[in-house]
């Protein structure tokens, strides 16, 4: 270490925070507060231990933070209940310092007002993106009375924004998303931590017990644009034309084990012209229903075929919904967890992720928060 550079924090007593080896996020039992740092004599230690520091500071640097991109920050906490919600705020509003995964530099927060103003603009789009979450969820419980008589509990886990104003230089491979419903929320998995508590609230117990029960696991697909899709439209293909021996297991997605589609000319596939605010609700994952056994949905992109140096280069947004359907009085026969069970964070871990993560989205350029969101995951290079 260097005079110039800055202690952050010092724990004993550490452990590994997933299984991944190459990863070396900890957690630790004991944290030794900065006015009683032991520096310049010999101690005890209890390993592992974990020190943080900053190295080479920088001069402070004032940043104008758009007001579309906080909106957009919300949208990441729209499935994180209220009290969780709030905890992550007061964390951003109360931490001085602030340094994590995502923050490759040293935060220092200098005017506690103007983060307050910053974090009542994420809040309020949190809580206008939570109303589509809960009318989506309600929409999903309702769907499977309409279609089966049974009551249900419905939660949406994830939801995000995605675009393609930067263009696609590839197409999506067809794809499903998981090899089956439990694989998102495995340890160190898709699931998004902060999402936890407001998915055991209302579904009223833990999650491991909840996909005991999953009848149906879905997304929902909405063009969020203020346009038609003229470009790249999502596609996805009838299931009754797909045989088992054309998909196989894939690493499409960060942190899911997946399964890719090969080319058969049996398969038929379609798209819809989605309107404002119209989508596609589709099957996401394998797994066993109560009457049914579902496949999960292949799933892709296309161009269309166009005249030599014709374009349409009108970019795609889109909200992708995530979510599950439950009936307590129906238990799957599968065994999901044989192996392993998701070891759940402790809150006070997920409100220190969570503002960690959306500090380093703040401090990021617009430009490079724009691309962070693109639709891009998934792809084939055209190019290559």
């Amino acid at each position: 270490m260097n005079q110039s550079d800055v202690f952050l924090s010092f724990g004993q007593k550490c452990r590994q925070k997933t299984p991944d080896k190459n990863k070396y996020e900890m957690d630790c039992e004991k944290k030794v507060e900065k006015d009683k740092w032991f520096l310049g004599r010999i101690v005890q230690l209890q390993l592992p231990v974990k020190v943080e520091f900053a190295t080479d500071p920088w001069p402070a640097q004032t940043e104008e933070i758009p007001r579309p991109q906080l909106g957009l920050i919300g949208v990441t906490l729209a499935t994180t209940d209220p009290e969780t919600r709030d905890l992550i705020m007061k964390s951003l509003q109360k931490e001085a310092e602030r340094t994590g995964p995502g923050l490759a530099t040293l935060v220092k927060v200098l005017d506690v007002e103007e983060v307050k103003v910053i974090t009542d603009i994420i809040v309020r789009s949190a809580e206008a993106a939570q109303k589509l979450v809960a009318a989506m969820e309600h929409r999903s419980s309702q769907w499977w009375k309409n279609k089966t008589g049974t009551d249900t509990k419905s939660v949406c886990f994830h939801m995000n924004y995605r675009h393609t104003r930067g263009g696609m230089d590839g197409l999506p491979v067809a794809h499903i998303d998981a090899i089956h419903v439990a694989e998102w929320f495995k340890p160190g998995g898709a699931f998004p931590p902060k999402s936890l508590h407001r998915a055991e609230q209302l579904l009223g117990m833990p999650i491991k017990d909840a996909l005991k029960h999953v009848v149906v696991t879905f997304n929902e697909w909405i063009n969020a644009g203020p346009e038609t899709i003229v470009e790249l439209p999502l596609t996805v293909m009838d299931t009754t034309t797909l045989d088992r021996k054309d998909v196989e297991l894939a690493w499409v997605q960060a942190m899911l084990d997946s399964k890719m589609v090969r080319w058969s000319e049996a398969h038929r596939w379609y798209y819809r012209n989605l309107q404002p605010g119209d989508g596609y609700m589709f099957i996401t994952s394998p797994h066993e229903g109560p009457e049914h056994s579902y496949s999960g949905t292949p799933h892709s992109a296309f161009r269309f075929i166009r005249k030599e140096n014709a374009t349409a280069s009108r970019p795609r947004q889109s909200f992708e919904f995530r979510c599950l359907v439950v009936d307590t009085n129906w238990t799957s026969p599968a065994e999901l967890f044989k192996q392993y069970v998701p070891q759940a964070p402790t809150q006070k871990e997920i409100v220190q992720s969570s503002a960690n993560s959306i500090m380093a989205a703040m401090v990021m350029d617009n430009r490079a928060f724009m691309q962070s969101m693109q639709d891009k995951d998934e792809m084939i290079n055209e190019k290559s």
